[in-house]
């Protein structure tokens, strides 16, 4: 569930809900329909569902078949379809209720992670986030949200800094890591998780989206990486089992090609933090200095009225004088 909190004040260029919606909530008439309403929340949580479960899946050993490894990919599979199955009802349930979306709908059935923030059936310009209710998708709320999510998305990157460790304290140890394999997969898979809801939730929100992926180019590449990776050593596997080579083999390659991504996944995510770090730190500088602008525009206004008064007097002094 993203991190976020109710606004202070209400959102611009919105109404009031009409009667009939959440409290706290503003929309405008072309706003969602009561489908959209009753299906948000479910539809958010059946997407953070299938995004946890696709970077579970992406972060398993694709190159293993051991049974329990299997058992947890065919698990994830399953919840995978079931995902996308339901996201199909909810497109055929607009399309019964006389407002379907059928280019979006079927975009979020083929990629349902894209189901997470999505826009309302009716005008297209609202979005529902946790915490905030239904908001206009603009720049302004996309400033918010990314406000909101800074510290907490650093907090998420540095978690890769205990991984490391638990890799470096057991480096001599491969017995004694294996032991910690499956935590380190998880951790890895949240982390994901968290970086790929981030994206796609800001991605939905801001209106200039080639703009926001050229700027964010280093949090598609975390969000990829394990795809790639995952793709590859899924294909690997296979080919090594067409030439009929030792299991043996097999596992070593995939897990040494496997090890160097994970190590370049995790570089990226340590540039991540550095990167919103610096970020932050331009952004205090720039709200500083905005500041003390303001406040010398507001002296030297008070400046200029004073010296007009000044010389307004000046300027009457002769006439009272004779």
């Amino acid at each position: 569930m993203l991190p976020l909190e109710a606004p202070s004040s209400p959102p611009l260029e919105s109404a009031p809900v009409p009667s009939g919606g959440p409290p706290g909530e503003h929309t405008d008439a072309s706003g969602p329909t009561p489908l959209d309403r009753r299906l948000a929340p479910v539809m958010f949580g059946l997407t953070t569902l299938f995004t946890l479960t696709l970077g579970i899946l992406l972060h398993l050993p694709a190159g293993q078949a051991d049974e329990p490894y299997a058992i947890g990919i065919w698990i994830c599979v399953a919840i995978l379809a079931g995902a996308a199955g339901l996201l199909l009802l909810e497109a055929l349930g607009h399309s019964v209720a006389g407002t379907p979306r059928w280019g979006r709908d079927l975009v979020c059935v083929l990629f349902p992670p894209a189901r997470l923030v999505g826009r309302d059936h009716a005008g297209g310009r609202h979005v529902w986030l946790p915490g905030l209710g239904w908001r206009v998708a603009d720049d302004e709320l996309a400033e918010e949200v990314e406000r909101r999510l800074g510290l907490p998305m650093i907090g998420v990157a540095l978690l890769v800094l205990p991984l490391l460790g638990v890799e470096m304290m057991f480096l001599d140890k491969q017995e004694q890591l294996r032991g910690w394999e499956l935590a380190l997969r998880l951790c890895s898979a949240f982390i994901w998780t968290l970086f790929t809801m981030e994206f796609l939730v800001m991605i939905t929100i801001v209106t200039r989206k080639l703009q926001y992926v050229k700027q964010h180019w280093l949090d598609l590449a975390i969000i990829l990486l394990p795809l790639v990776e995952f793709l590859r050593a899924l294909r690997i596997g296979r080919l090594l089992r067409l030439h009929q080579l030792t299991k043996l083999s097999r596992t070593a390659r995939v897990f040494r090609m496997r090890g160097m991504l994970m190590r370049t996944w995790r570089a990226l995510l340590l540039l991540g933090v550095v990167r919103r770090l610096l970020k932050g730190s331009t952004a205090k500088q720039i709200a500083a200095l905005q500041e003390r602008i303001r406040t010398a525009e507001e002296e030297l206004a008070e400046m200029r009225t004073e010296l007009a008064q000044l010389e307004a007097e000046a300027a009457s002094l002769p006439a009272r004088l004779s």
